[in-house]
């Protein structure tokens, strides 16, 4: 018999953005124009398309972040090119890859990852540098915190708990 889960979202203000919080949204956002660049090449060299753990395997330990972070912005990644080369078969000729550099993005984290001491989450930026602390409010939902994401001042927190 399977259990029933709720999943909510909640979605923390944070009042302030401490230059280290930019730092990791400034390197996810460097994989993700590294990734940009390697799919315009291979289309463009019309090479087939190398698998994710290809791409896993290649970024590993090149990047400021935690492996669980790289592996879901590869992730992400591949999944905005299954759903653009979906739209196109569909006739969606307007359908873009992804071609646009960003600046900044969102910085994913797994549940596994995380680390909950008392009112303080702790998420971590890879093997030898020091965790990023956010001091997370008094009234949370009961469950188990199964996905952070570090966005433009605010923290969403994906919490899930039986029914």
């Amino acid at each position: 018999m399977t259990q029933v889960t709720e999943t909510t979202v909640i979605k923390i203000a944070l009042r302030e953005m401490p230059s280290s919080y930019g730092d990791a949204r400034q390197e996810a956002a460097r994989l993700w124009n590294r990734m940009v660049r390697l799919h315009h090449w291979f289309r463009k060299h019309r090479r087939p398309w190398p698998m994710k753990g290809d791409f896993e395997k290649h970024f590993k330990g090149r990047f400021a972040l935690h492996s669980q972070t790289v592996q879901a912005l590869i992730a992400q990644f591949f999944d905005n090119i299954q759903t653009t080369r979906t739209n196109r078969q569909n006739g969606d000729k307007k359908a873009r890859y992804p071609w646009r550099t960003k600046r900044y993005l969102s910085v994913s984290w797994k549940g596994q990852a995380l680390r909950l001491k008392g009112r303080h989450l702790s998420l971590p930026m890879g093997r030898g540098r020091s965790p990023l602390t956010i001091k997370l409010p008094k009234a949370l939902p009961a469950g188990q915190i199964v996905e952070a994401e570090l966005g433009f001042y605010e923290l969403r927190l994906t919490i899930k708990r039986p029914v």
